[in-house]
């Protein structure tokens, strides 16, 4: 791989200077969370302006003069590394999109922060691709990658690691046309990192003859025309909310005790949820594999706290113990819960997926289940400034109809502000609201009836799962026996043709030898009618003696036939059918395939001429060989058949 100081001197040398012209750049960040966007931002200006701390949900311009050059830089929301654009949230994708508009009238520059300190996988380039694509085809002429924490290459070069890393890699940076650069953005005192940067950002520039990237207006005014609609949509959920709280809170009652159960899937933020609640580290952070009980003075109640075990959104990983111990946590705070926390992160996008993996786990529970259920949203400072509403009408059907089902009871947390109480206590008094909607009943299910429910279920699925595995396997068997079938069929196919050629060969040479009697070729010796019946009776003489030897012939291929036999049905020489089992009819074998073929040899002293002998105008006493198939197709011994004795025919011994 060339070096950078070799690429920008050819760039140089062929640009002949035109870099020198530019004095302003419009620059866009991108990349995934906790990639280094921000920090890099921050050291090409010089200055603190993009913050580090709390991460990038919307997308944030500012503008500076470094070097003599104008440089306006957006800094957009990140997604999760190695997600696909499926799994990354509206809100996300929105504002990457959006980012070509915020620096009109367009990015002359697309910075791809890639940071070294982290593997790059095959995944990731996968999620990199897709979301780059988000903005346009148009997009890698522009791109640069942005390589930083390169200290944490040591004495290594940004090519060594390009190389070592792999060939994902690899791919990504001969897709950005081999244009890169490693920042360090611990060691801002080295002005020379800056420096070359833009340099390398005007090369590419002027390669692309000061030309920037072009917002397409329709997809931008799509985006804007989508969002006054989410905002339409969130102020009218948000009303409704708001007068069926009103409504609630006249009936609404002080509970002493409250009884919580958290559920929802794995790495959702469950045990955080439970320890803001509690007001301490009440549940460790670490994977909950069975369900764990905590209580404490909150508020003034007495909160009583269940976590269950994370489900994984793949139902293939789903295993009656895991589904049977979540259901459990419900048996922990008898009589039952006041509430059950559906934990769901607003960082990731809910898809129709999530919602199947929540119905498979907690169907056997019955629909009263959501009489008793709040969403409760978890890392609500990555929303930024979009609202909640804003995000459930922006995500789609799927969270929508969660959230319907539930009642439109939801709620948002953010569990670094644990010692901020009022998010705990407005939780508190919406289980409150939630309990005077249900006329103060707690969820109490038929747990013995749950429990013969999931195992009905895993039983059935287990008995698909054995069909699934034979017929997979019956399968597997069927394709080795057919290919073993093929391959021995048809050398013993072959075997038996070269054997009827040779025995048609052999009639074929006694057949000429004996055309004519040796006394009858000189004409002058005999009178017509003495020529023609001694013509007659030696012909008919020897045809005689060779339909018997061909008749011996018949049967002796007849038996061989019948000693290859194999238990197949076959439409045509090489379609192999499986055999037929119990007691079906027997496939027909080879012997009565070729006795449908009604093979006759014999002679023709009517004057009639068959096969090649029209084409020839064989006279009579000719040999006449006629082959018919019931089918109206010639298998393909027939096939070989008519060959041989259409050669013959058109021999000039014959």
């Amino acid at each position: 791989m060339m070096g950078t100081e070799k690429q920008i001197t050819k760039l140089r040398e062929f640009l002949q200077g035109e870099e020198s012209q530019i004095t302003a750049l419009r620059v866009v960040l991108l990349g995934s969370r906790n990639s280094g966007k921000s920090a890099s931002g921050n050291t090409l200006l010089g200055r603190e302006e993009f913050d580090t701390i709390k991460g990038t949900s919307k997308s944030v311009v500012k503008h500076s003069r470094v070097e003599g050059t104008e440089i306006t830089i957006v800094d957009t929301a990140g997604w999760w590394r190695g997600y696909s654009v499926k799994d990354t949230t509206q809100l996300v994708k929105q504002e990457v999109m959006l980012s070509v508009s915020l620096c009109p009238p367009g990015p002359h520059v697309f910075l791809l922060a890639i940071d070294t300190d982290v593997r790059f996988t095959e995944k990731q380039r996968a999620a990199v691709e897709e979301h780059l694509q988000l903005i346009g085809d148009q997009v890698w002429s522009h791109t640069m990658i942005l390589f930083s924490r390169a200290d944490w290459m040591g004495a290594r070069s940004i090519e060594q690691h390009i190389e070592e890393e792999g060939r994902a890699l690899q791919w990504l940076v001969e897709k950005c046309g081999n244009r890169y650069h490693a920042i360090d953005n611990k060691n801002r005192d080295n002005g020379t990192q800056v420096t070359e940067l833009l340099q390398k950002m005007k090369l590419m520039v002027a390669g692309n003859k000061g030309r920037y990237y072009k917002p397409d207006k329709k997809v931008l005014q799509s985006l804007k025309e989508r969002g006054k609609e989410v905002e339409e949509k969130a102020k009218q959920r948000r009303t409704k909310v708001k007068e069926q709280r009103e409504k609630l809170q006249d009936h609404a009652t002080y509970l002493p005790e409250v009884r919580i159960v958290l559920m929802g899937q794995k790495s959702s933020g469950k045990n955080a949820t439970g320890s803001t609640i509690l007001d301490r580290e009440a549940f460790p952070t670490c994977e909950t594999v069975m369900c764990e009980k905590e209580e404490d003075e909150v508020a003034g109640r007495r909160v009583i706290v269940v976590n269950s075990p994370g489900w994984w959104e793949n139902l293939v990983r789903c295993t009656e113990d895991q589904v049977k111990e979540i259901i459990r946590s419900l048996t922990l705070c008898l009589p039952g819960p006041h509430a059950i926390l559906l934990v769901i992160p607003v960082d990731v996008a809910y898809t129709e997926t999530h919602r199947r993996a929540l119905h498979d786990h907690v169907y056997c529970l019955g629909e009263e289940i959501w009489r008793h259920t709040i969403v409760l949203f978890t890392y609500g400072d990555r929303l930024g400034d979009t609202t909640i509403e804003q995000h459930i009408e922006r995500e789609g059907r799927a969270l929508q109809g969660l959230v319907g089902k539930c009642g439109n009871r939801y709620h948002v947390f953010t569990n670094k502000k644990r010692g901020s109480g009022g998010q705990v206590r407005e939780l508190l008094e919406k289980i409150e609201e939630m309990v005077a909607e249900n006329a103060g009943k707690h969820f109490s299910p038929d747990m013995s009836q749950a429990y013969q429910q999931v195992e009905e279920k895993f039983k059935r699925r287990e008995e698909e799962e054995i069909k699934l595995r034979f017929v997979e396997e019956v399968n597997r068997e069927i394709g080795e026996m057919k290919g073993w079938f093929q391959i021995e069929w048809k050398r013993r196919e072959k075997e038996l043709l070269e054997r009827f050629k040779v025995s048609l060969m052999e009639l074929k040479k006694e057949t000429g030898e004996a055309e004519l009697p040796p006394n009858l070729k000189s004409k002058h010796t005999l009178t017509p009618n003495t020529k023609e019946d001694k013509f007659e009776k030696g012909w008919m003489s020897r045809n005689e003696e060779m339909n018997s030897k061909l008749q011996v012939k018949i049967e002796e291929m007849e038996t061989a036939i019948e000693q290859i036999k194999l238990p197949v049905q076959l439409s045509s020489s090489y379609d192999l059918l499986p055999p037929k089992l119990g007691d079906e009819t027997p496939n027909p074998s080879w012997g009565a395939f070729l006795r449908s073929g009604s093979m006759e040899f014999g002679p023709s002293i009517s004057g009639e001429t068959t096969g090649a002998g029209k084409r020839r105008g064989m006279k009579s006493g000719s040999l006449s060989v006629r082959t018919t198939t019931t089918t109206g197709e010639d298998s393909g011994v027939n096939s070989d058949l008519h060959s041989v004795l259409e050669q013959e025919a058109e021999s000039p011994d014959s």
